[in-house]
Parts: structure tokens; C-alpha cells; sequence
């Protein structure tokens, strides 16, 4: 039985330009509705007047050059968004229960070992250690030992 691609692969797909293979730059849609970097479009449709037809790399399908040239084509703003999406900041995994399918945001990082871990996790990881929750600074105090009283 196939596996379904985890996010992570399928945005990376959707997101590459055929042409360079890197993330899209400029994204531009063609009428077929498959989509290019700016600057791939430029050297494919390159020697080619505004008015005269190219094929779309991908399928073939012939499109008319607009009158701007390749700046008259749309920027594909979905596209746009994901990369943009793609490259925002995301939160550490926990290291125990995050998988490939599931992500699971970490919460607190262990004070002992420096493991990343979400609340339910941690409940179990403070019996053997200390954590801090993000943005907490290590003081080198052991948080959840009693302290003895003084005599």
C-alpha cells in the first residue's frame, strides 16, 4: 500500500520551479495554471517578441507572450504564500511524541539533558528532571527540589 507524502515533502513540491529546482522566486502563473520563477520565465521566453507564442515547459501547452513580455503574466500569490510559509519560523518538535505525520509543539526544554518537550510529555519527564518553559533562563537552581529547612 502507498503512503500519502507528509506536508513537508508535498509543500516542497508545489512550491519548486521545474526549471531551476529551487524554491520560486517571483512566482508566475502561465494559462495552463503551471507556474515558474520570474527570472526561468525570462530565459525561456528569451529571443521571443510580446504577441508570439511559447509552450510551457511543463505541458506543452502554447500561451501568447503578453505585451510587458514575461512581467504581464500573474504572480501566483498562492505559491507566494506558502514559500512565505515555508520559511516562517516554526516551533522545535517535541522529541518524544513528534513524528514525521504528526507534528506536536514543544513547550519547555528539559534543564538536564535539553530535550524538547510538550506538556504532556514534560509531565512525565519532570519526575527524573527539571524544565524550563521558553524564554525561562537557567539560574542552575533545581526548581522542583524541596528545599530543607534551615536549623
Amino acid at each position: 500500500m502507498a503512503t500519502a507524502p507528509s506536508l513537508t515533502a508535498a509543500v516542497s513540491d508545489i512550491t519548486t520551479c521545474s526549471i531551476c529546482l529551487e524554491d520560486f522566486r517571483s512566482p508566475r502563473a502561465l494559462p495552463c495554471l503551471h507556474t515558474f520563477c520570474f527570472g526561468c520565465l525570462q530565459d525561456h521566453c528569451r529571443g521571443k517578441r510580446p504577441g508570439s507564442k511559447a509552450v510551457c515547459p511543463m505541458c506543452r501547452e502554447e500561451f501568447t507572450i503578453p505585451e510587458n513580455d514575461v512581467e504581464g503574466l500573474k504572480i501566483n500569490f498562492f505559491s507566494k504564500a506558502l514559500i512565505e510559509a515555508k520559511r516562517a519560523p516554526r516551533p522545535d518538535p517535541c522529541g518524544v511524541c513528534s513524528t514525521e505525520q504528526q507534528f506536536v509543539p514543544a513547550t519547555v526544554t528539559c534543564h538536564i539533558c535539553g530535550h524538547k518537550l510538550c506538556e504532556r510529555d514534560n509531565l512525565l519527564h519532570m519526575k527524573t528532571h527539571t524544565t524550563l518553559s521558553p524564554g525561562e533562563r537557567d539560574t542552575g537552581i533545581h526548581r522542583f527540589t524541596p528545599r530543607k529547612k534551615r536549623q
